[in-house]
């Protein structure tokens, strides 16, 4: 998605350029629109994290997790104190 964002403003044969590694070879103001969408897609990118992030605290907690929190952890074996130990001498 970010090297769409990027390459927009390009028409087909920079795009191509773009997507083979060979920008190096465009006029310097088709580098600097090059540039200009890697601020869009990084503006861009950082609002979608900061969208997720919001809707992530207003969902609240689930309700498995606040009951986790509130009963003791069960064990499926036996405990250590009932695990005895003998030695052979």
């Amino acid at each position: 998605m970010a090297l769409a964002i990027v390459t927009s403003p390009f028409n087909v044969t920079e795009k191509k350029a773009a997507y083979a590694g060979t920008l190096s070879r465009l006029p310097g103001r088709d580098l600097s629109a090059f540039v200009g969408g890697y601020k869009a897609a990084l503006l861009v990118l950082f609002g979608l994290c900061v969208v997720a992030a919001l809707a992530s605290l207003l969902r609240g907690q689930s309700t498995e997790a606040v009951a986790a929190r509130r009963s003791p952890p069960t064990t499926a074996g036996p405990s250590i104190d009932a695990v005895v130990v003998s030695s052979v001498d």
